[in-house]
């Protein structure tokens, strides 16, 4: 007896469904369901001329488009676009087919540069007798061979190149051809009939067809076909006569019946679009006006044949769907296939195009090529001419090898966490398959040791070596990196001039936004193209990461992955009692802390404040809190002065701003009211200290205006107005305080010079289209952060030079799709520069989500996800000052987490070997600014600017990590200790210089510190292998009084 439930091995059984990021506000004509694509544009019926233009877009430009026309192909200015098709040998040409006249028109397009003007004139042009051109189909392996098939009409075949209709086949009575497929070879062509009728025949012999299946499917709806590769079997995409929508697989030699059938669904009424990988035999299903895509695997050798592998949902409704080639792929993440799905009614109102993303997760495929999931596949050459294809030879297509996607180089000297991406088109053609050499044994990791391995010689870093790879860290202001030059375009046929006509460009065809780029795979060079450096150009040169690290995939720089989240114990936690915390509804983090007071508003008349002691634990007390209460209406922003922890602003609703002086002893009263500012006519949104400059202050508020404050003197000297268009959700000074960038409730981003009354404005930019809050930061002295959601309710990332905020350093990173999720509104950002730590908090969640961020290269990692215990959420946070962490235990951050019932310390600290916590972990603990200022005042708002002072926060008795993991530290630091010891050297008594005798003995002595004894153990295998090293005195005796043992 079979086995009720069989298992069955496949190794694309957990492939993972993955949108990328998408073309935008594209004009999408919705009449036609066209769209076809090459390995790195695409093109569909654009709404100009009725639907009657074509838009060729390079894969490498997502996001938005311009608001003005871009250039078009203006193929069919009397009736709208009907079929579409690129060559599949020529990705210069486009074949269109449209018009009222039914005509099919080649176009060529301009070969490595984009389309700066509308195309006009065909290169050559056929027309059809009657009905309209329903489809091209261009055939597989002979050059120059295109097959068209009308409704009503017949199936005709073009030679491109001799400009004529070679063959003609009409259909049996009335039937009207609603789909037609090559055979593997192009030997035959399968067609289908809106009669539910299926036809296999030879195009060479011009016969009238009967058909060879009377009735494919049962149901009404349009019939698709599709050609399964090397299988020589074909799927049918239809309905059954209750209308459930279906797929059926086919045997050319026995149509009595199908082979398999596939039930899809009943509810939905589309066209379905078959798309069919010949290298995996994996078929994609997508319909008309679906929203979700389905993926199958074709497998003769098991029934039944078809195997269900993935449904996932889409971002928007399907108007016309395309398989882009192999060449796209990222061979780095196992990607196996990239879907293109074009709507007419995407996030934006004309429509919009994403691109989904196929991938089999696989933890060996950083360091070693996929080959099964990487067939050979359809090279970009044609088998024969058309002239040996209508002699009657057949030859199946050229296949290529997959070329692997070259690792991306990682730098390590321009980041504290020595990661660096590396940018690059998206869709670059894989080069030619002669190549052999695997990219995954040339490109290595890619990163110079600068940090861990010292040479007096520079170094040649991975953009220094010739092998195509982009680069990173170009400034702001430099050209994008040109890619290799594509090979020369083929000659045009029956014509002498090299380049087609061309309209007069319109004022408006040109674009004003730059396009944002996606990180995309880039061929891997060959041997031939890489010279051998003179240094490590690879981290595996020096450090060589354990087999167990290389199958999880782990990476070199990415130190913060394992930080883990602490609560304080249940007796270190405040409980408000009866007092109730007034959570803001905009977005605000509530609460304000710093390393002495926290502050936080409560329910009550007016606008109290509960101000409590750092360390304060248990409930607060009836009428006996402390509680600062002066102004008219509710606190909606607070601000501790960061050079006075005893000094709290307040903004209230009232539009006025008051300064408290707080005490030390908050048991008979909280504070003194010093100051009260007037000036706004509306109540404020938000405070900011200025980080540099003693007593400045910037409030914004509903007036729509921007006032800096001198809280020494107790007037306002600066005011920006006329600058905002809408309300300011938050703002930061920079590290420096010279700039103020904002984000606005209108999605704009703003960089102010406020001392530049005249040009206060030093850049302006879009932010995201959601209309919920988002937030700005600065990552460093250069580069702005800003959090925000899009329209699909993803939390992203993005990184801005704050000279130019036309368009992000990089492609928006999508952070974990449950930060999104758990919270109503967007994740308020906190972030530690000195460790690189951005905080995600969602407001009505329990979630806090922790990301290592590397401004240069505009990336961040996800570290693990944190959660607070209980059923509380949370309602406001604040980041504690870096001094108050323990930093032998490598403790991070802390966090302030106010809930309706509770203040909560929360601490993150990254786990180390107990060995490893006697060294300053200086790799992760950074600068950090002391608590004075730089400038006064009155020198600010007289126009001077002050660096920030650091410090470091190297506690006393520690030593740095540097001399654990820099190998030249280390070998002077084991000669220098054998000095200081005197350590025999000659050959009879050279037993007692082992360090397994001596040092044993020697961390045992009494007269050495408790210190050098720790130090002495930690070095005892590296003075194993350097003890009978002999350095000279001269050279030691000055390393030993810097190094000061």
């Amino acid at each position: 007896m079979a086995p009720r439930f069989a298992f069955r091995a496949s190794k694309f059984r957990n492939v993972e469904c993955k949108r990328l990021s998408t073309f935008d506000q594209l004009q999408v004509s919705p009449d036609g369901t066209v769209l076809a694509a090459t390995s790195s544009s695409f093109a569909f019926a654009h709404q100009m001329d009725n639907g009657g233009a074509v838009q060729v877009k390079p894969l490498a430009q997502t996001g938005k488009e311009a608001p003005n026309t871009p250039p078009l192909v203006r193929a069919h200015p009397t009736g709208r676009i009907t079929a579409l098709s690129f060559s599949p040998f020529h990705e210069d040409l486009l074949l269109s087919a449209g018009d009222a006249n039914a005509a099919v028109k080649l176009w060529k397009l301009p070969g490595s540069e984009p389309m700066t003007d509308d195309l006009v004139t065909p290169l050559a042009s056929f027309q059809e007798t009657q009905g309209i051109v329903a489809g091209i189909v261009p055939h597989p392996s002979a050059d120059s061979v295109v097959a068209t098939y009308s409704r009503p009409g017949s199936l005709k075949i073009y030679d491109l190149e001799a400009e004529k209709l070679s063959f003609e086949v009409a259909v049996e009575g009335s039937a009207v051809m609603s789909s037609a497929a090559w055979n593997w070879d192009g030997s035959a062509m399968v067609v289908a009939t809106q009669d539910q009728a299926v036809r296999v025949l030879d195009p060479r012999v011009e016969q009238l067809s009967a058909p060879v299946i009377e009735a494919a499917h049962t149901g009404k709806r349009h019939l698709s076909v599709v050609w399964c590769g090397r299988t020589q079997h074909f799927v049918t995409c239809g309905s059954d006569r209750m209308q459930e929508r279906e797929l059926k697989l086919w045997d050319p030699r026995q149509l009595a019946k199908c082979v398999h059938r596939e039930r899809l669904d009943a509810g939905s009424v589309g066209q379905l679009f078959p798309l069919y990988d010949a290298d995996l035999d994996l078929l994609y299903v997508l319909g008309k006006g679906d929203r979700s895509s389905r993926l199958f695997e074709v497998d003769l050798a098991r029934a039944p044949y078809v195997h269900a592998l993935d449904h996932s949902v889409l971002g928007s409704m399907t108007l016309a769907a395309t398989l882009l080639s192999k060449a796209t792929c990222d061979t780095n993440d196992c990607e196996i296939a990239r879907v293109l799905n074009l709507s007419a009614s995407g996030s934006s109102v004309a429509g919009s195009c994403e691109v989904v993303s196929y991938r089999v997760p696989r933890k060996e495929a950083t360091h070693t090529f996929q080959s099964d999931l990487y067939p050979d596949t359809l090279a970009n050459a044609a088998a024969m001419t058309s002239s040996e294809w209508q002699q009657g030879r057949n030859a199946e297509p050229k296949l290529q090898a997959v070329q692997p996607t070259a690792k991306v180089a990682e730098d390590m000297s321009g980041s504290v966490f020595g990661r660096t991406s590396a940018p690059s088109g998206w869709g670059t053609p894989a080069s030619s398959a002669g190549a052999t050499t695997n990219g995954w044994q040339t490109s290595g990791w890619g990163q110079s040791l600068s940090s861990t391995a010292s040479s007096n010689a520079p170094s040649k870093t991975a953009s220094d070596v010739k092998t195509g790879w982009a680069s990173s860290t170009r400034k702001w202001n430099e050209p994008e990196p040109t890619a290799q030059s594509a090979p020369p375009p083929p000659a045009q046929w029956n014509s002498t001039d090299t380049t087609a006509s061309t309209a007069p460009p319109a004022p408006s065809s040109k674009s004003t936004e730059t396009p944002e780029e996606i990180p995309a795979p880039v061929p891997a060079a060959t041997v031939s193209d890489v010279s051998s450096p003179a240094g490590p150009t690879s981290i595996t040169d020096v450090v060589e990461l354990s087999d167990k690290a290389q199958r999880l995939g782990a990476k070199y720089g990415h130190k913060l992955k394992y930080l883990q989240g602490k609560e304080a114990p249940r007796n270190d936690v405040f409980h408000f009692g009866d007092k109730r915390v007034a959570f803001s509804t905009q977005a605000s983090p509530v609460i304000a802390a710093n390393a002495t007071f926290w502050a936080a508003p409560i329910a009550g008349a007016g606008g109290p404040v509960l101000v409590e002691k750092l360390g304060a634990t248990g409930k607060a007390q009836h009428r006996a809190a402390p509680v600062i209460n002066g102004q008219k209406a509710e606190v909606s922003a607070l601000a501790f002065n960061p050079f006075n922890d005893h000094v709290l602003a307040t903004g209230s609703a009232d539009s006025t701003i008051q300064l408290w002086s707080l005490k030390s002893d908050t048991s008979n009263g909280a504070g003194e009211l010093t100051q009260t500012l007037s000036g706004h006519t509306k109540g404020l949104r938000s405070l900011q200290f200025n980080p540099t400059a003693a007593d400045v202050l910037c409030s914004s508020s509903h007036d729509l205006s921007l006032r800096f404050w001198d809280i020494e003197a107790g007037q306002e000297k600066l005011r920006l107005d006329g600058k905002l268009d809408d309300i300011t959700w938050n703002m930061a000074f920079s590290p420096d305080g010279a700039l103020l960038a904002t984000a606005s409730r209108a999605k704009i981003v703003r960089v102010f010079d406020p001392r530049q009354s005249e040009q206060a404005l030093v850049a302006m930019g879009c932010g995201y289209e959601s209309n919920k809050p988002q937030f700005v930061t600065w990552a460093d002295s250069s580069r702005l952060l800003t959090v925000g959601v899009n329209t699909r309710n993803e939390t992203q990332v993005s990184f801005w030079d704050s000279r130019n905020l036309l368009e992000p350093l990089d492609v928006p990173v999508m952070v974990e799709p449950a930060a999104s999720a758990a919270s109503t509104t967007t994740p308020i950002p906190l972030y530690d520069a000195s460790s690189h730590l951005l905080f995600l908090i969602g407001t009505g969640s329990r979630h806090i989500w922790s990301y290592e961020v590397d401004p240069v290269a505009a990336t961040v990692q996800a570290n693990l996800p944190f959660m607070i215990a209980g059923t509380d959420t949370i309602g406001g946070v604040a980041l504690l000052p870096k001094t108050t962490c323990n930093i032998r235990d490598v403790e991070l951050a802390r966090l302030l987490v106010a809930t309706p019932n509770v203040v909560q310390r929360v601490s993150f600290s990254l786990p180390r070997a107990e060995k490893l916590k006697e060294f300053f972990q200086d790799d992760v603990f950074g600068l950090v600014p002391k608590q004075e200022p730089s400038v006064t005042a009155a020198q600010w708002f007289m126009g001077e600017t002050g660096a920030p002072v650091y410090e470091s926060l190297r506690p006393d008795g520690t030593i740095d990590a540097q001399w654990q993991h820099d190998p030249l530290l280390t070998h002077f630091l084991a000669c220098n200790l054998q000095v200081w010891w005197h350590c025999p050297r000659s050959p009879k008594t050279r037993h007692l210089c082992d360090p397994r005798r001596w040092i044993s003995r020697r961390a045992r002595g009494k007269k050495r510190r408790k210190s050098d004894r720790r130090l002495l153990s930690s070095l005892g295998s590296v003075l194993l292998r350097l003890s009978r090293l002999c350095i000279p005195r001269t050279i030691l005796e000055p390393i030993h009084a810097h190094l000061k043992l």
